[in-house]
């Protein structure tokens, strides 16, 4: 009997000492994932949640992208810019429209991409208010639209194809001068903030 009781008070230990053990490995890999990687304008981006993205997108450029998007929201919030899911879902059915011309589908960019659609529409509600954030430094004028026919080589259409190219010349220019606007926005305000590193990543 004194030996059964020494036994099950030795298989207690080992349990208390295996679940102390357990419950210490636990803490710690939250802890460790709670830690910041990188601060910016004093707002931290955990190790965990860079860690969930890295593991995504196969880490390229995935530290930066974060930072970029920590800028970007910021700067969104500094200037109290916007972006509501009805536009989200306003810009998303006009891209579902475009892809249909095409002879594809919204699901097929996504799988191509290895998106999620609550991914790709954070993605693009950060794209959204980008554009209203820098869109007033953007025209395009007649000149670079006719320029744009002439080296491109494209035959100017007549009428309602005319019109559609017109449109299409200028969402391409536009697009163009919206992507080089924001590399420039980007380089400015990541010189300007605060980042601090809590890794050798750089």
């Amino acid at each position: 009997m004194n030996r059964l009781k020494r036994i099950t008070v030795k298989q207690m230990v080992v349990v208390a000492f295996f679940f102390t053990a357990l419950v210490s490995f636990i803490l710690g890999f939250f802890i460790h994932n709670a830690i910041p990687i990188v601060q910016v304008n004093g707002e931290f981006i955990s190790r965990g949640t860079f860690l969930k993205k890295l593991a995504m997108t196969n880490g390229q450029g995935v530290l930066e992208a974060m930072i970029a998007e920590k800028l970007i929201a910021q700067e969104l919030t500094n200037n109290k810019i916007v972006v509501t899911d009805q536009e989200v879902e306003a810009k998303i059915a006009s891209m579902r429209k475009d892809l249909a011309l095409q002879k594809t589908t919204l699901e097929v960019l996504l799988v191509s991409t290895k998106q999620t659609l609550p991914q790709f529409k954070n993605e693009l509600k950060t794209q959204l208010g980008v554009e209203k954030l820098l869109k007033k430094q953007i025209t395009v004028t007649e000149k670079e639209i006719n320029d744009y026919f002439v080296r491109n080589k494209i035959v100017r259409g007549k009428n309602a194809i005319l019109r559609s190219q017109l449109l299409s010349i200028r969402d391409t220019i536009y697009r163009a001068k919206l992507r080089q606007a924001f590399l420039n926005w980007y380089q400015l305000q990541k010189g300007k903030a605060k980042v601090q590193y809590y890794t050798g990543m750089r």
